[in-house]
């Protein structure tokens, strides 16, 4: 038996979609200051209304909604939505502000989407040759050891 593999969303060639609006990879960093009022008013375990997406929504007049998360950050348009990176600091703030409820405000930045990110993307875990169950993989699953009864074992 060949393995096939099978095809993934991102194979089907539609462009990807948040909330029914195609979604862009950024192509330059975007900075932005979080304020003291941003950090009284986020909450925490919240991406729509942390301290950096209350920050993101008073300095982009156009916004419509914002979701920042640890590896990525969405902002949405009226027409459509862009990804960013997270950046290492506001990844550390968000683990700060969502277990203790602090968030230093200050100077931060989203990140542009790499061209290699992109090309790379949906083939992070190489595809296995063959499947566990098939009988030529070096992966296949073995029977179970059988234990003889207890008449083979001498106790003294």
């Amino acid at each position: 038996m060949k393995y096939k593999p099978k095809r993934t969303r991102r194979d089907n060639g539609k462009p990807r979609l948040f909330k029914g609006k195609k979604v862009l990879d950024a192509k330059t960093p975007l900075y932005f200051v979080v304020t003291g009022r941003d950090c009284q008013i986020g909450k925490p375990d919240d991406p729509q209304h942390c301290a950096g997406a209350e920050s993101l929504r008073r300095s982009l007049p156009d916004i419509v909604d914002v979701h920042v998360h640890r590896g990525v950050t969405i902002l949405e348009y009226p027409k459509r939505a862009v990804r960013y990176k997270t950046s290492g600091p506001i990844r550390d703030q968000l683990l700060r502000f969502d277990a203790a409820g602090k968030f230093a405000p200050g100077k931060y930045n989203l990140l542009a989407v790499t061209p290699r990110e992109i090309e790379m993307r949906g083939s992070h875990h190489s595809k296995p040759d063959r499947p566990h169950g098939a009988d030529d993989s070096p992966y296949k699953r073995k029977a179970p050891i059988r234990l003889l009864g207890r008449s083979h074992f001498y106790f003294d």
